[in-house]
């Protein structure tokens, strides 16, 4: 700020002593909240009124000035580790670090002298220093956060000057690395933050900022054979084959898998890095966030048990006569709601722990209809609308009225609402429903296994719009704007919830999705089938509708994209690696059987040299040089 202060707290005191105090943790705080929102009152005339954006364009200037300053060069410019032990940071460090994504987010967008020491900063190793300071001190979500502020601030900036330049292509590179380099890098930064000078920049693409500015280093290691020059849509990829993924679910700050084994293991939703593993003691085939609360819920196939995410403890446990179909949480959060297969609504107090009340929601039907009606298949809650849809095989939807404890409707797939009880036309019967979760928004998706996506208006019972999907899997992102599709043959499409216009296709040849589920802000996407889960980040999610200077969304093109994922059936993978003296060559031993020859210095595949029995994996291979004999020994012991 180019200001010197003898006594910072003193001065304070004296010359705003009647607004702000510092409190005992030697932080301002105002007097109070009406003194904080007087101040930064923008139509305020007051000579003491802050504008909030120049505040945080000088906050900003300040905390680059600090980050690209000697202190946070890279170890390449430090004299020794010695010397960085005698002479630490200033104490600057851990707000200028921290706190910057938030100045960048608020700040001037058409500030030149911002976009000028950012460019500064993100081309030096200072950046590096950063990086590893945040890995080390604080938490790898800030990376996460200034690359979703990076992104903000170039947007903005492109509604009033060029978008072209090399600071900006910086800028957008940087975007979009930082977040990357958590998914993919994020547990090799925890263990030790220090890798991101010379071990992980070799590892990215080659378009990057990282590999394009850092892979050079004579003190690091050089890579060779990487397909791959940019970052894809594909987040991370969680992988475990000692297990079969059976239920998904998504809140703001984590996600969860659950397992046929019963286990449930947490991740962090931001840097898709394990954050915590749970027992429930059968096969998980659900889980359920609280949004207010920090609960998460699973359910077996006899149990509904509570865990608080405080304590990492099991609060409450619910036997379940027959499996559960949906879940939901109401009330603020104090009841939680369960579809059972029997046709049962069940209602159970989380304060007390105790069953509140139940309900079945075919009393209504008229007898010689109900046994139509006998084993629902599928449930979604529509807590908006206040309704509950319930789908049987070969039958209309069953919808039930939550607050008036009754039957609302059945809707067909041709016409919409008809009388309850009425006879269906349709050639066809529903496999699949799910509620927009907008606030505003009355509609109802549901799948035909015909292949058809219907979409319902509940508001007056009509058929909105039809569309082929031939989807099995269906889940609505928490803002209610965007629905993800599920097929049987493994490809997965997002629609515009409102008008069913293809916005994103993910061609796959892995078949078996089990589920989809959005991330908190909407923006992600992840599936699970067999023993992996994936996060997906496309674009396209990031839809803008209001023209905001600080609005946090970036305004993209909504044209239909589509990206294809290659088949696991053509991936065969390495199980063993030898390496010749000179280092000219290497061998690699496949789970198929097979030697293949690679030369180092490309990365490429020279020839098949041998092949054991077909698909016994290689387990070990040796090669002597002197002798040029090559050893192998495969999973049969041969």
């Amino acid at each position: 700020m180019k200001d010197s202060i003898d006594s910072v707290e003193r001065s304070i005191a004296t010359s705003c002593g009647h607004l702000v105090y510092i409190d005992g943790h030697s932080r301002v705080q105002m007097v109070h909240q009406t003194a904080r929102d007087f101040l930064l009152r923008g139509n305020s005339d007051s000579e003491f009124a802050v504008d909030g954006k120049v505040g945080h364009t000088r906050l900003a200037l300040c905390c680059l000035q600090y980050l690209n300053s000697k202190e946070m060069k890279g170890p390449g410019h430090r004299k020794s580790s010695m010397s960085t032990a005698l002479n630490p940071r200033c104490p600057f460090v851990a707000y200028a670090c921290n706190s910057l994504f938030e100045h960048i987010s608020h700040a001037s967008s058409t500030s030149d002298e911002v976009l000028s020491a950012l460019a500064r900063f993100l081309d030096s190793s200072n950046v590096l220093s950063w990086i590893e300071y945040l890995a080390q001190h604080s938490s790898l979500n800030r990376l996460v956060q200034t690359g979703k502020a990076f992104r903000n601030f170039q947007q903005r900036r492109s509604k009033h000057l060029s978008p072209f330049g090399k600071e900006i292509f910086l800028l957008d590179s940087w975007a979009t690395d930082l977040v990357r380099l958590v998914t993919k890098f994020g547990k090799n930064l925890s263990a030790s933050p220090s890798s991101i000078f010379h071990l992980i920049p070799p590892f990215c693409p080659s378009d990057t900022a990282p590999r394009r500015r850092f892979a050079a280093s004579t003190r690091g290691i050089t890579v060779h054979g990487l397909s791959a020059t940019t970052w894809d849509d594909c987040l991370s990829t969680i992988v475990d084959t000692t297990e079969q993924f059976s239920a998904l679910t998504c809140s703001d700050k984590y996600f969860a898998i659950g397992m046929s084994s019963g286990k449930v293991v947490v991740y962090n939703e931001m840097t898709c890095q394990e954050a915590h593993a749970l027992q429930h003691p059968e096969p998980v085939r659900m889980l359920q966030f609280g949004h207010r609360t920090d609960f998460l819920i699973s359910s077996g196939a006899r149990t509904v048990r509570v865990w608080d995410m405080l304590s990492w403890k099991e609060q409450w446990t619910f036997d379940i006569p027959q499996i559960c179909m949906s879940l939901w949480l109401m009330e603020e959060e104090q009841l939680l709601l369960g579809a059972l297969r029997n046709n049962c609504l069940i209602i159970w107090d989380l304060i007390t722990g105790t069953l509140r009340d139940s309900a079945d929601w075919t009393r209504d039907i008229q007898s010689q209809f109900s046994h139509a009606f006998r084993r629902p298949i599928a449930a979604a809650f529509g807590i908006e609308s206040s309704l509950l849809a319930v789908v049987y095989r070969g039958q209309d939807i069953l919808l039930w009225d939550l607050e008036r404890d009754t039957l609302h409707d059945t809707y067909c797939k041709d016409y919409g609402a008809r009388s309850p009880g009425g006879k269906s036309k349709a050639q066809s019967g529903a496999t699949g429903v799910v509620f927009s979760a907008a606030p505003n928004l009355t509609l109802l998706a549901a799948t035909y296994s015909d292949g058809d996506l219907v979409l319902f208006d509940t508001s007056d019972g009509t058929v909105r719009e039809l569309t082929l999907a031939n989807a099995q899997n269906l889940a609505s992102s928490p803002d209610g704007r965007t629905l993800a599709c599920g097929n049987s043959s493994g490809t997965i499409q997002l629609y515009d919830f409102e008008t069913l216009r293809l916005l994103y296709r993910i061609n796959s040849e892995e078949y078996g999705i089990k589920q989809l589920a959005f991330s908190g802000d909407s923006h992600r996407l992840l599936d699970i089938r067999g023993s992996q889960c994936r996060v997906w980040d496309p674009t396209v999610l990031v839809r803008q509708d209001v023209d905001d200077e600080n609005s946090d969304t970036i305004s993209v093109s909504t044209a239909p994209q589509e990206i294809s994922v290659e088949s696991p059936e053509d991936v065969i993978l390495i199980t063993s690696l030898a390496c010749s003296e000179n280092a000219e060559y290497f061998f690699c031993g496949k789970e198929d059987g097979a030697i293949y020859l690679y030369e180092t210095k490309s990365g490429r595949q020279m020839n098949r040299l041998l092949s054991h029995a077909h698909g016994v994996s290689i387990l070990s291979i040796d090669f002597n040089s002197e002798s040029k004999i090559l050893c192998s020994t495969d999973s049969s012991s041969r």
